[in-house]
């Protein structure tokens, strides 16, 4: 049982640190999901800002 825990455990790490995906864009989950929640971030900061010099006029 041992030897198959730490090969899924590797496989696992593999899956979502060092396989690319053609649906992600060339990056593997991890990278996906980092570059994803920074460009989020970015859209909603600039969101808040528009929003706010809406208000001030």
């Amino acid at each position: 049982m041992d030897h198959f825990e730490r090969d899924l455990k590797e496989y696992i790490h593999y899956y979502n640190n060092t396989q690319i995906k053609g649906k992600l864009k060339g990056m593997s989950p991890v990278e996906y999901s980092t570059h994803a929640n920074y460009v989020w971030r970015c859209i909603s900061r600039q969101f808040k800002w528009s929003l706010s010099t809406k208000r001030s006029r």
